[in-house]
């Protein structure tokens, strides 16, 4: 974890645009600075994002070279650690207008089944493939009611988490709701489908020169809002946003209104990022709220 943390660093600062290199060294530094309490509650829980955000960055540094069969390979297994992630194929299409989707569907053949099937067999491989998508994609991609994923949790920050406190108390099985299942699923339902819609607008009508780095760190927010369940260790990945903010900002065509409004709410989410500790804070959502402002930025 510590070595991919080290190599997404270096990827960083060939991936995102600033205005020079020692701007973007010295960016990447107090990106790290603050989000490392984030980054050492990841490592000292044992988790994997890191890695998984280190395939993701690398698949995207390969696509800027237009290396898309190995980027295409590396997103596959960023996603094998955090499924989310797959709003990144909406990203590829749009910046390459369609051209991914071969390299994308040859990728996960190799990853997904030619690779696991030769070290563990065949069979072995389609009862591994099965137990993934009833455990993972099937939650992910096929829920049909609110009751189905609903999470209360304060450490997920996520979307459905979030919205489901406003309506929703108690605990599984006892769940007292201040509007029916169905109206709640529909809620958080058409709000995710607004934020994937103008994320993709924003990518698609300007994601080049110097704001890439802006789509990148929009498509890492949804990976961290849209899913049903995110715990807050997740948001170790804000050091990739805030340095997509201050390289932006380095850019002398960057308005002063610009400046300080992402500034701001770099600020804003940096707090809100620290008040994970204050429980109160968790239960009203307000590293959720911090994320989602940052994203409208």
């Amino acid at each position: 974890v510590i070595a991919s943390l080290f190599l997404s660093a270096m990827i960083l600062l060939r991936l995102i645009p600033s205005a020079s290199r020692e701007i973007s060294l010295t960016n990447l530094k107090l990106s790290f600075l603050m989000a490392m309490p984030l980054i050492g509650y990841e490592l000292a829980n044992g988790q994997n994002k890191l890695m998984s955000l280190f395939f993701m960055l690398l698949a995207l540094f390969l696509f800027e070279k237009k290396w898309m069969f190995l980027s295409a390979v590396c997103f596959h297994l960023a996603l094998t650690i955090y499924i989310p992630l797959l709003v990144f194929i909406l990203y590829f299409i749009l910046r390459s207008k369609g051209r991914f989707v071969v390299s994308f569907i040859v990728g996960a053949l190799v990853v997904f089944v030619l690779l696991p099937s030769l070290i563990f067999g065949v069979d072995f491989n389609i009862f591994l493939l099965k137990d993934w998508f009833v455990r993972c994609l099937k939650p992910f991609f096929f829920t049909i009611s609110q009751t189905t994923y609903i999470d209360l949790r304060t450490s997920s920050q996520s979307l459905p988490s979030a919205i489901s406190r406003i309506f929703v108390s108690g605990h599984t099985g006892t769940f007292k709701y201040l509007i029916s299942p169905l109206s709640l699923h529909m809620i958080i339902r058409f709000f995710s489908g607004l934020i994937l819609l103008f994320s993709c607008l924003a990518v698609w009508k300007n994601s080049q020169g110097i704001s890439k780095g802006l789509g990148i760190a929009v498509f890492l927010i949804l990976a961290l809002i849209l899913p049903q369940y995110c715990i807050y260790y997740t948001w170790a990945w804000l050091f990739v946003v805030y340095l997509a903010a201050f390289n932006y900002m380095s850019f002398s065509e960057v308005t002063s209104d610009h400046r300080r409004l992402l500034r701001g709410l770099v600020i804003f989410l940096f707090m809100t990022s620290w008040l994970i500790s204050v429980r109160p804070f968790n239960h009203l959502s307000f590293l959720f709220w911090g994320t989602l402002f940052m994203w409208l930025g």
